[in-house]
């Protein structure tokens, strides 16, 4: 473990200058990817919620360090503690043990000094250069903590530095301390028998150099990694006479040494947080309007929530015969009693305590009663921005009128319309693979095999692959990331995953899991790789699984939508209930047959906040860039596997094996099969192709097609993904799965809405 020579002797000329390693460190939720995307330029996942950073990300500093010596930054994931209680902070410590950083800048909640304390103590016991930079600065003075900065940064000795990184206020500053950073001077005080204990560990780890308190901690805690790493340098006696040394230490307490050591370190923070930091009286009563407003609109919003809750009762009253009367006031009975109901619940609550607007909003999202009727009004809000204007309106319009079909006639992707009206000017545009086919016939015949391959009607690379990427999956993906970056920077996602850990938790899951279940909804290769945040193997497993089998992405979801809104509310409605049916039923049996226990829930709950307009445009940017390079060539290469199978009769063999079931026990056309069998090259292309004939599909046959398709094989970017974070065996058991079940849940459909009265699907 030596250390880096100076800065002075490294720019000597004629010398080769090694970068200065920067290592980025904190709690999560505290602005460290914002900070490491100021250093570098590069763009990561800019998250309120943690876990979100599961990979290491390096990159070049654009800005120059110490002496003006070139630095290498690298953005760890967020941490509680450097005594690893999951894989991210397995990772964040393993590099810092590993890599020993020239700098390590630990970024901090300026409102939580506490728990940044904890981490700064342990950066010390391993002997590494830090500075602390407090971020969050403008919310901690709108709370009213107040830090003495210049205090602090002596008793530690390392620069302490405010910013408000999202404003790039104090970056500069934070570059400038780099300079003068050094080791943490805190020396958490563990008592007489555990101090000796520790004294004499560190005796025997006398070899590792500076950092070995830190490391007898980690080994006194029983981390069991790094007493294998520690076997392996200091060898199997010297480790056998530590672990006599804990063992003789441990029988002295009535608690784990890990639970004592942990106490010890938040006493000795809290105790200095005592004398740094205080709180002040603040001034609110210019937000007691909107809190009155916020408390006067929650009741109606609860109406409102009981007036679709009514509907949706009424739609289930009419599907079995009993509509009629109830249809005309049961609504409104169901809104009045919830209006009621939350009115009451208020003013026993007794809330209109002083405090801001986002204060009050942030508790209100976590209370059991009040914020249901909030979360259905943000779905709602989404399934309008994703589900109807961006399946609906934008798609129709890029489908229809900007790509259009290659020649009147052909069908595909769509009719040309005659054009479109631009305000009071109406454009004669026929659409861009209309005038590329008028161009492509010059030379080439339609029935030629070029054409058919770039043209086709069926699976041309431009006519279904380019158009179907373009006009149907880009748009419905790029409202959803933005939305989904709201309730990131919103901090609304974290109290989405709290309200939700209840359900959760009978699907063998901890409210954690939301976080990549709502990713999915997006992208369910990307909320696939973001399973690692879950603590244990065997919820990472579930989780995969479930992904893979009950979480549609945004393509596919989007053309669901379409496709059963058109039928009625009604179908769209059973197609929910069965989705989530299937999501508890298989998870929790999941639950039961694999080994293990389940992790607890443990989540940073940040602050309600104002998103930031250019944070949300760059991470949806970045989202749809990176779905874009990833997810379009897979639709081509897809799109040209289904044009060589087509070509070759490899197609209609195959759908000549799946046709008795799909056409004998799901009941569908006999030109499903294709859609089924190419649902493994994309979700979403399968329900594009089953609906290309709608002429030929009834409205309870489009609904199990829906169905299926949904539980169906996941795509084939997501298996490489469960293959390379689950396993070979694992991914391949998951499909063996999912096959099944999606036929045998798609037969109990059919065989349910046969029973029904004939039109209860109906609009």
């Amino acid at each position: 473990m030596t250390a880096s020579p100076p800065v002075s002797e490294c720019c000597q000329p004629g010398t080769r200058v090694t970068p200065l390693l920067v290592a980025l460190v904190g709690n999560p939720n505290v602005g460290k990817s914002v900070v490491f995307k100021y250093l570098t330029g590069r763009h990561v996942v800019i998250s309120n919620y943690p876990g979100t950073t599961v990979e290491v990300c390096t990159g070049p500093s654009r800005v120059p360090g110490p002496g003006g010596r070139p630095m290498e930054v690298v953005d760890t994931p967020g941490v509680n503690g450097l005594i690893p209680n999951s894989e991210d902070e397995q990772v964040t410590r393993n590099l810092l043990l590993e890599r020993r950083p020239d700098i390590v800048l630990q970024v901090a909640d300026a409102k939580n000094l506490h728990r940044a304390l904890l981490i700064t103590s342990q950066i010390g016991e391993l002997g590494l250069p830090a500075v602390l930079q407090l971020n969050l600065w403008d919310e901690a003075r709108a709370r009213g903590v107040r830090l003495d900065r210049r205090g602090l940064a002596r008793r530690l000795g390392i620069p302490v530095v405010a910013t408000v990184a999202t404003e790039r206020r104090g970056m500069r500053a934070v570059v400038r301390a780099l300079s003068r950073a050094s080791r943490p001077r805190l020396e958490v005080p563990f008592g007489a028998g555990l101090e000796r204990a520790l004294a004499e560990i560190e005796a025997l780890f006398a070899p590792l150099g500076e950092g070995r308190r830190g490391l007898a901690l980690m080994f006194l805690a029983g981390d069991a990694e790094i007493e294998a790493r520690l076997a392996q340098q200091l060898g199997a006696e010297v480790i056998a006479r530590a672990r006599n040394i804990r063992e003789a230490e441990a029988r002295h307490h009535a608690e784990p040494l890990r639970y004592v050591i942990a106490r010890c370190r938040h006493e000795y923070a809290g105790a200095l947080c005592r004398q740094f930091e205080r709180l002040e009286a603040r001034g609110v009563a210019g937000s007691a309007v909107g809190r009155l407003a916020l408390y006067g609109l929650l009741p109606l919003i609860g109406g409102a929530a009981g007036y679709v809750l009514g509907r949706l009762v009424a739609e289930a009253a009419r599907l079995i015969g009993l509509g009629g009367a109830w249809s005309a006031w049961g609504s409104w009975l169901f809104a009045a009693s919830l209006f009621a109901l939350y009115l009451a619940h208020l003013v026993r609550a007794q809330r209109l305590r002083p405090g801001t607007v986002t204060e009050h909003l942030g508790w209100l999202m976590l209370h059991p009663l009040l914020a249901p009727p909030l979360v259905l009004l943000i779905l709602w809000g989404m399934y309008k921005v994703v589900g109807e204007f961006g399946a609906g309106t934008c798609v129709d319009f890029l489908e229809d009128k900007v790509f259009g079909s290659a020649a009147p006639g052909e069908g595909g992707v769509g009719e040309p319309s005659g054009g479109f009206y631009l305000g009071r000017w109406h454009v004669r545009f026929q659409g861009l693979n209309y005038y590329l086919g008028h161009l492509l016939r010059r030379w080439i015949p339609p029935e030629h095999l070029i054409y058919r391959l770039l043209l086709g009607r069926d699976a041309g690379l431009i006519q279904v692959g380019l158009t179907y990427s373009l006009a149907i999956v880009l748009p419905v993906v790029t409202l959803f990331f933005g939305c989904f970056a709201l309730l990131e920077d919103s901090g609304l996602l974290p109290r989405l995953a709290a309200m939700l850990d209840r359900l959760f938790k009978r699907a063998g899951l901890s409210g954690k899991a939301v976080l990549p279940m709502v990713l999915g909804l997006g992208c369910d290769t990307m909320a696939t790789l973001t399973t690692r945040i879950l603590e244990t193997r065997r919820e990472r497993i579930i989780a995969t699984l479930l992904l893979a089998l009950a979480v549609p992405c945004s393509a596919q979801l989007g053309v669901i939508a379409g496709a059963l809104g058109s039928v009625s509310g009604a179908a769209l409605a059973i197609y929910i209930g069965v989705i989530l049916a299937v999501f508890v039923l298989v998870g929790s049996a999941a639950s039961w047959v694999l080994p293990g226990e389940r992790g607890d829930f443990i989540m940073e709950i940040p602050p309600i906040r104002r998103p930031q307009l250019r944070n949300v445009l760059a991470k949806t940017a970045y989202r749809v860039q990176w779905f874009a390079t990833e997810a379009v060539p897979l639709f081509l290469g897809g799109t040209l596997l289904m044009f060589i199978l087509g070509e070759t009769g490899v197609l209609a063999a195959l759908e000549r094996l799946a046709r008795p079931v799909v056409v004998g026990v799901l009941g569908l056309p006999a030109q499903a099969t294709r859609g089924f069998i190419l649902g493994f090259l994309r979700r979403d292309y399968a329900a594009v192709d089953i609906l290309k004939h709608p002429e030929s599909i009834s409205p309870a046959q489009v609904l199990v097609a829906m169905v299926v398709i949904t539980l169906f094989v996941p795509c084939v970017a997501q298996f490489f993904v469960m293959v390379k974070e689950r396993g070979l065996k694992v991914a391949l058991l998951i499909v063996a799965f999912v096959v099944p079940v999606a036929v045998l849940v798609g037969a109990v459909v059919r065989g349910v809405l046969a029973l029904l009265p004939p039109g209860a699907l109906a609009p």
